[in-house]
């Protein structure tokens, strides 16, 4: 077994039974509520991405706990490819909450995978995941936050730089690439709120994502 396979087998592992950052849809560095949370999003994705130029239909479940965040998605890709996607991440708030300072910085890891597709017979006019390797994802980076509070909404753009980490199942190699993805989360009392993301990978297309959440 391969030193990323096992990153990918003690990831599952921790964030098990959550089985989020799924290919298809922006990396989400925007840090965990507390509680339990639910979000819908739709991403968007060019050509020479992983998912290929598709649109992504996918759930998250979330849970916050003191410093320590767990998410899970799993959606449908379709576009290029007609795939699923799934992903799993695991958060850890070093300084700040948001609240009584506004500024947040944590780590975070994951593993994504795109499954059930296949790339086109003709290997010379396909395209995104039939290019490189790229079956699994792994992103492993930091985020940077801030909270800014109205009467009516919280406010939090942020950033996530990173080191995205594929790997092929049928290939016997890794490619490291440096990636970003940014946002703003807005949080509404009630419990609801709305997301919008950017992601931009080394040498691929640019994802967009909108998302809606509501924490129980």
């Amino acid at each position: 077994m391969s030193a990323v396979s096992r990153a990918v087998l003690a990831l599952a592992l921790v964030a098990a039974p959550l089985a989020a950052q799924a290919p298809g849809l922006p990396v989400h560095g925007g840090g965990f509520r507390g509680g339990s949370e639910l979000i819908g999003t739709i991403g968007w994705s060019g050509g020479e991405s992983q998912a290929g130029d598709a649109t992504t239909f996918a759930g998250t479940f979330a849970y916050g706990w003191s410093r320590v965040g767990l998410a899970g998605t799993f959606g449908l890709v379709s576009g290029t490819l007609s795939q699923a996607t799934a992903g799993a991440l695991v958060g850890l708030r070093l300084l700040g909450d948001g609240v009584q300072s506004p500024f947040e910085v944590g780590a975070f890891g994951g593993a994504g995978l795109l499954f059930g597709g296949s790339c086109a017979e003709d290997a010379a006019t396909s395209t995104g995941p039939c290019d490189e390797a790229g079956d699994w994802r792994i992103p492993l980076g930091a985020s940077f936050a801030v909270a800014i509070t109205t009467p009516y909404v919280s406010i939090r753009p942020w950033l996530a730089p990173r080191a995205e980490i594929f790997e092929a199942l049928d290939e016997e190699k890794t490619v490291t690439k440096f990636a970003g993805s940014a946002g703003v989360d807005l949080r509404f009392a009630g419990g609801f709120g709305v997301r919008l993301l950017w992601e931009k990978v080394e040498s691929q297309d640019q994802t967009l994502g909108v998302g809606l959440s509501y924490r129980f």
